[in-house]
Formats: structure tokens, C-alpha cells, sequence
């Protein structure tokens, strides 16, 4: 199988289907930081700049379309614009790209507050285009931390070309949920969540705790409250007790809650060292590398 991933940042999703042994003939991402990772994880990958100016007509063809189009007009962190925003039309590109090469399945990630702006109606417009492009479609919000020791719900949305063969593959999902080996575990008082500093990337030992952060005030005025949930993003929105002292994730930490090998954010094409803020932002906009592998292995089978 073949696959073309758009808004592809350090590719998550590339990552996952090479995993899978699923052959990557092309992506796309405009930010410079994450292209420069992507060129050296994925070397002789043609990497598109601009969604808007692919030429459809010219890709090659492919039986996967991954897409975590652009989040921020729908985040509930943002200022929820939806599709007055640039940004959030973006979805449409994928959409003019599907319609020319028809490939058999498109999976696209975004954050879950997509189903309730402006009433469900953006939600209602991007599930009937799937419609109208000759797709049924499935979606569900998943949680990260069944597969990673961090709480991210993100909603999942399959398209599956009609006349081809038709999986089910969130009716899988409670399989996983039943899972406690990957779960994010808490303290006694079950109000801070946890991360591993283990290298298996198992929140089974190693526990330290998160705090809320505010990154205006010094680090021992940070702890504001505890919460049962959190989730990495691109700002220095938590902070972590190691035992020792209160401090923010390394990137190796981050690249670890994201799913990624250790050090994948580190250099980019050319072996020059990024700066944690890039490294930072890189992981906070990525996605859960074994959560999209899980998903795309149910879908292809």
C-alpha cells in the first residue's frame, strides 16, 4: 500500500505507516522547523510547501490520505473561527486532492472541540463532503493515553471509498480501553496525572507528577492547581516534579508522550541541532505515533 500525508509536520502519521510497512510517496507541511525534521527522518520524501498550490493532477497515486489538518481555528485554546479562519479551510485542499486520486481510505485528526463549533455545523459540512466525494464515513473522540502516558482526546474521522471494503474500526476501540497497561496512571489521591521516565515509554514505573503551570509567575508560584488530565501542547503549559525539583518536560520527555523515538526532534536534514523551542512546538503539534499506527492497522486490514 501506498500512502501521502498532508499538514504532515515531523510526520506522525508517516512514521506510523512505515511501521507498517505501508510506502510513503509524498507529504506536505509549510512550517520550515518541521520540514527540516521531516527531511531527515525521511530522506528522498517529496515534501510539498503549500496545500493550496498542489497540483492534484500531478501525485502520484496512493490507497491512504492521512491529513491532521490545521487545529487552531477549532481548538477551544483558540479563538474558535472555524472556517472564517484561513486555517480552517485548509480541509478542503485534502478534499480536491481525494476527489482526483480517490484513494481508498483518508483518515484525518483534529481536536475534539471540531464537533461542537458553530453547533456541529463545521463538523456537518466536512462529513457531508466526505458524503458528496463518494466516501462513508466513521469518527470518534480517542483518547491518547491508552497507548502513551498522556491525556489527549483528539477526534478521528475514516473515510472509506464505497464499493471497497469497508472495516469497522472504532467498534475496536473498547478493546483498548480495557487496556490498563498503557493507561495514564495517578497518584493515591488520583488528582495529578503521571509520566514515565522510562525509555519503554510504559507509565508502569518512574512516576513523576504534572502540575498546571503559569509561565508569568516564577516556577514555585507555578503550581496553581492539580488536575487529573493534561495534555501536551506547543506552550509551556505544565511543569513536572521530578523529586527533586519543579521543572518543564525535556524534549526527550515530549518526544516520548508523543510516541516518537528518542531524539527525533533533535537535528534536522542537514545534522544541525534545533533549539528545544522548536523542538518543543515541533512535538506539541504532532500526533500520537502509536495511536494512528493502531488506527491505521485496523483500517487496512
Amino acid at each position: 500500500m501506498k500512502m501521502f500525508s498532508m499538514f504532515t509536520g515531523i510526520g506522525g502519521f508517516d512514521l506510523a505507516c512505515r511501521n507498517l510497512n505501508i510506502e510513503i510517496v509524498g507529504a506536505c507541511e509549510i512550517d520550515d522547523d518541521p520540514r527540516r525534521i521531516y527531511g531527515r527522518q525521511f530522506p528522498g520524501i517529496t515534501i510539498h510547501r503549500d496545500a493550496t498550490k498542489i497540483n492534484e493532477k500531478e501525485l502520484p497515486d496512493f490507497d491512504i490520505l492521512c491529513a491532521g489538518f490545521p487545529c487552531q481555528a477549532f481548538s477551544m485554546a483558540g479563538k474558535r473561527r472555524g472556517f472564517d479562519d484561513t486555517r480552517g479551510t485548509l480541509v478542503f485542499d485534502v478534499f480536491r486532492i481525494a476527489k482526483e486520486k480517490k484513494p481508498s481510505y483518508i483518515l484525518l485528526e483534529n481536536v475534539k472541540g471540531l464537533l461542537s463549533h458553530d453547533q456541529g455545523k463545521t463538523f456537518r459540512t466536512i462529513i457531508t463532503a466526505l458524503d458528496e466525494l463518494g466516501y462513508d464515513g466513521e469518527w470518534q473522540v480517542i483518547n491518547g493515553k491508552y497507548w502513551v502516558p498522556q491525556s489527549r482526546e483528539r477526534i478521528f474521522i475514516i473515510g472509506h471509498l464505497r464499493g471497497k471494503s469497508r472495516p469497522k474500526v472504532f467498534c475496536k476501540y473498547d478493546t483498548i480501553k480495557n487496556r490498563n497497561d498503557r493507561k495514564v496512571q495517578t497518584n493515591k489521591q488520583n488528582i495529578s496525572a503521571t509520566l514515565t521516565t522510562k525509555q519503554d515509554r510504559y507509565p508502569n514505573a518512574g512516576i513523576i507528577q504534572v502540575y498546571l503551570s503559569n509561565t508569568n509567575a516564577n516556577m514555585k508560584q507555578r503550581i496553581q492547581e492539580r488536575e487529573q488530565s493534561w495534555t501536551l501542547s506547543t506552550n509551556r503549559d505544565f511543569c513536572i516534579n521530578d523529586g527533586y525539583r519543579y521543572r518543564f518536560f525535556t524534549p526527550l520527555e515530549q518526544e516520548r508522550l508523543m510516541g516518537f523515538p528518542d531524539n527525533w526532534t533533535k537535528y534536522d536534514k542537514d545534522g544541525v541541532e534545533m533549539s528545544r523551542t522548536k523542538r518543543e512546538k515541533a512535538c506539541g503539534n504532532a500526533v500520537i505515533v502509536p495511536q494512528v499506527q493502531w488506527i491505521i492497522e485496523q483500517m487496512i486490514k
